[in-house]
């Protein structure tokens, strides 16, 4: 079993991955005169595998019924007429060389930019951990897993990427104590509850959503956008689903009830830099303010730059110009001002408990108050019920 998942691993590893390896060689060394750019109608394309594989005459670059047969193999071979051309600035390797001819022979597929392709469950081994077989699967030939760190490390890695602070000392002592089978598990859990999990994660989220607790702009002035903080720390702690963590950030207010959680999250869409400064043209800065919400947004929950189709549709870029300003247009719409006041406080505004104590005590009084009112609800559900229960006697 051990001998056939190796040579499986093997095999796919062979594989050519167009989008990883080929794209950036024909990208760097062909698209010149193969490329969108191309003027000429008869000219090879390489950018498409339309292009690659239509017939120019008698011959295509990519020969899907002749595959080693291709002009693309042929020319990059041509010892008289090469391509790229002997006195282009350049050239293929022997080793990419061999690698374009590999892609070809093995169907000369194209394919999307991997982070647009749906992701596929891929298939394991049934023995050993699924995280090995997949980290296993990117060691270059000859590479392989390092000696298995002791206990004592092991807590204080866990400990420092999820908390951001070495183990306490009872929780190391009681973890390097425990024979259970899944102790390992058990400590995991035991940093997940701790507070300081949250706080230490929600400084990469911070981080990317561009939080700063004063305005960022001239004056500089402090902000109170805090709620939002303490929200994200509240939100990992809480393990909020992944869907509801992003969809109250960019619209928690247009839930059809919202609740003052929902509301403090869309304290992401106010994380832009701000001013009041005397000359600038507001009109302006709601352009600024709403760029820097969308191209955030394409940052933070795209995983990608959306910077260059402010002012142009690319052809290398996935997102057009005109797709850029139709989400653009729904940051427009917010209530929000294009200025600030240089204000601590600006419209609009919510009222919240000043800190994370203050903030339990409200959740309880919110717990105590529904209490109450589903015990009031029910109470009078049983006097409604009494009363039908006498007319029926009486009348």
């Amino acid at each position: 079993m051990l001998a056939f998942g190796s040579s499986a691993v093997a095999s796919e590893e062979k594989r050519v991955d167009f989008a990883k390896e080929i794209l950036p060689l024909l990208s760097d060394k062909c698209f010149v005169c193969h490329g969108p750019d191309t003027r000429k109608k008869d000219l090879v394309r390489l950018d498409s595998f339309e292009g690659a594989t239509r017939d120019l005459g008698g011959y295509k670059a990519i020969d899907l019924e002749a595959l080693s047969d291709s002009e693309i193999i042929v020319r990059m071979n041509d010892s008289d007429d090469p391509m790229p051309p002997k006195d282009a600035e350049k050239q293929l390797s022997d080793e990419e060389r061999k690698l374009i001819e590999r892609w070809i022979n093995q169907g000369g597929n194209y394919a999307k930019h991997w982070a647009f392709v749906p992701p596929k469950k891929p298939s394991l081994p049934s023995n050993g951990h699924p995280i090995d077989a997949l980290v296993q699967k990117q060691f270059p030939e000859g590479v392989g897993f390092a000696v298995i760190a002791d206990n004592a490390t092991i807590a204080r890695r866990l400990a420092l990427v999820l908390t951001g602070l070495p183990p306490e000392p009872s929780l190391l002592k009681s973890f390097l104590n425990d024979n259970r089978v899944n102790a390992y598990e058990r400590f995991i859990e035991q940093l997940l509850a701790d507070p300081r999990y949250g706080e230490h994660q929600a400084r990469y989220w911070l981080d990317a959503v561009r939080y700063g607790d004063t305005h960022g702009l001239h004056l500089d002035n402090r902000r109170g956008i805090y709620p939002y903080r303490d929200w994200v720390v509240r939100a990992l702690n809480n393990n909020l689903p992944i869907d509801r963590f992003i969809e109250w950030q960019l619209a928690g207010d247009l839930q059809s009830k919202p609740t003052t959680e929902q509301l403090i999250a869309t304290g992401f869409v106010r994380m832009n830099p701000s001013t009041a400064e005397g000359g600038v043209i507001p009109a302006e800065f709601q352009a600024k303010n709403n760029f820097d919400r969308t191209e955030t947004l394409g940052t933070v929950f795209l995983g990608m730059t959306m910077l260059c189709s402010r002012c142009h549709t690319h052809k290398y870029d996935p997102i057009t110009q005109t797709e850029y300003y139709q989400l653009m247009a729904f940051f427009n719409s917010t209530s929000e001002g294009p200025l600030d006041g240089n204000k601590y406080e600006y419209a609009p505004v919510i009222k919240v408990p000043k800190d994370q104590i203050s903030w339990n005590e409200w959740l309880k009084l919110i717990a105590k108050r529904d209490e109450l009112l589903s015990e009031a609800a029910s109470i009078f559900d049983n006097v409604k019920d009494s009363k039908s229960e006498i007319k029926k006697k009486w009348i």
